[in-house]
């Protein structure tokens, strides 16, 4: 979901604001999250996923599936 805001990304993890701010921090030191500003609205902040952060999807999605068909079979 490009362009998502925090605010929709808590409520979509069902974790407070204050919550995903400080996840969102350390994914964007990973360099795995960028965020930027809305031009319609400055107190909005868009997030979207880095090419490194891109990258870890894949694998990860892979494992995730895995590892619910285990629990799951």
């Amino acid at each position: 979901n490009p362009d998502v805001t925090a605010r929709q990304l808590a409520r979509a993890l069902a974790v407070t604001p204050p919550n995903i701010a400080l996840w969102l921090d350390r994914l964007e030191q990973q360099g795995w999250v960028q965020r930027t500003r809305s031009e319609a609205d400055a107190r909005v902040q868009h997030i979207r996923l880095t090419r490194a952060g891109q990258a870890l999807v894949e694998p990860v999605l892979r494992r995730l599936l895995a590892a619910e068909a285990e629990a799951l079979g």
